[in-house]
Order: structure tokens, then sequence, then C-alpha cells
């Protein structure tokens, strides 16, 4: 059986597990869930509303509902499986009844009230650079406010000789936080196979779609994160 298959196949708490072991894999990608949503609470209204795409494991979501404020959000997720893990750690954070769960893509989702906020984190490197990371981005500014902001997580590699510099501080940071091996060669597998491009073309990917020049707000390895918006 693959990873991809593995996973797959895994019990959500398998899954949720998993999920865990790989965020700690990867130096300060807690710290990076955490300055998401500051940057979200600092820029959207005390009553505005975030849209949480690809919400998956659910790992921003309690940070984002931290009960000072009337926000209405709504996640969603094409996948029904990983939609509940994000549904069970609302539950455990005791933010479930708060959040609007919803089983779609981006570009099904309705164009009704705006958001004044949104969060995509570590989605589009699973799209193909075919249109379809583009099309994900349009879809996403055009269901911004006009002063909307948007927080935007993603792997990017500028080739093989980058990988090749880095992941062995990888492996050896893994080693030292407990890591199984198995984790670390689920995330290897995964840059392999995965449709990853570099900064410098999700830069371009962020002015096709219409979007603001981003702001490099964290990266560790190769994970990057950006504040954008309209």
């Amino acid at each position: 059986m693959s990873d991809r298959q593995a996973e797959s196949a895994a019990q959500p708490s398998d899954r949720a597990a998993l999920y865990s072991d790989l965020q700690r894999a990867i130096p300060g990608l807690d710290a990076m869930y955490a300055l998401a949503c500051a940057a979200i609470d600092a820029r959207v209204p005390h009553d505005g509303r975030i849209l949480v795409v690809g919400a998956g494991g659910g790992r921003e979501l309690a940070g984002l509902c931290d009960g000072r404020h009337r926000r209405a959000i709504t996640a969603i997720d094409p996948s029904a499986s990983k939609l509940a893990l994000a549904k069970r750690a609302a539950r455990q954070a005791g933010v479930e009844d708060t959040i609007d769960f919803v089983t779609t893509p981006i570009d099904a989702l309705p164009r009704q009230a705006p958001f004044d906020g949104a969060t995509s984190l570590l989605v589009m490197h699973q799209l193909a650079d075919d249109d379809g990371k583009l099309a994900y981005l349009t879809s996403l500014r055009e269901r911004l406010s006009e002063d909307g902001v948007l927080v935007h997580a993603d792997v990017c590699l500028d080739g093989r000789d980058e990988l090749d510099v880095l992941v062995p501080a990888f492996l050896q940071y893994a080693q030292a936080a407990g890591i199984d091996p198995a984790t670390t060669r689920f995330e290897l597998d995964a840059l392999s196979r995965l449709p990853i491009v570099s900064e410098s073309r999700t830069c371009e990917l962020f002015a096709g779609a219409g979007l603001a020049p981003p702001r490099a707000l964290f990266r560790s390895l190769w994970y990057r994160c950006w504040l954008t918006g309209r």
C-alpha cells in the first residue's frame, strides 16, 4: 500500500495523528498557524466574515474562534472525510457550534455576501499548474470583499537542488523531535509527486488572479506563508 493509499484508508483518528506528526516534523509550523490566525484577527472586523478553505484537519479553527468576537466563520473542504477531521478538531476545542461546515470546493461555493478574510493553508500545492492553481486563486479573490485579506500558505521549491540542500536538516530535526521515519518518508514522497512550483511562480499566480503583491509572513524549509488580498 502506498503512503497516499495508507492515508486514505486510515481512520479519522489515524489521519489526525499523521497530520499532527507532520506538523511537528516541520520547524515552527505550529507558529505559522498561530501567525495566520493573528494576521486575520488584526485585519478582519470584529463582526466580519471569515472563510477557511481546505479546512482539512481544522488546525486553524480554534485560533480563529477565540470567543472575543462575533465573526461568522465558514469552513470548506471538497473531502467529506477531511472535513470530518475539522469538525472533530473544532469539537475538541469547544468551537464547533460557531462554524458553518460545508463540503465543497472553492469554485462551487455560492457567491453571496463576500468574506472579509480568508485562509488557504497548504492547499494549492496539490493542484496542477495547468490553470488549476490560477483558477483556485481567482475563485478565492472573487469571494473576498473589496478590502478582504487572504492568508495563503503553500509548499514551494526552486528545484531539486534546493530540496537536496534542505532535506538533511529536515531529517535531523525530525529525528531529534522523535518523529516516526514513516512520517518523514510520507513527507518526502509527497514532495516528489505533487505539482509544486517555485516562490516566483506563486507570485506570478497571485498577480494573474488579481491579488495584491504578497507580503511574506513565514518560511521554514519548503513551507511559505504570505499575506495578500484584493
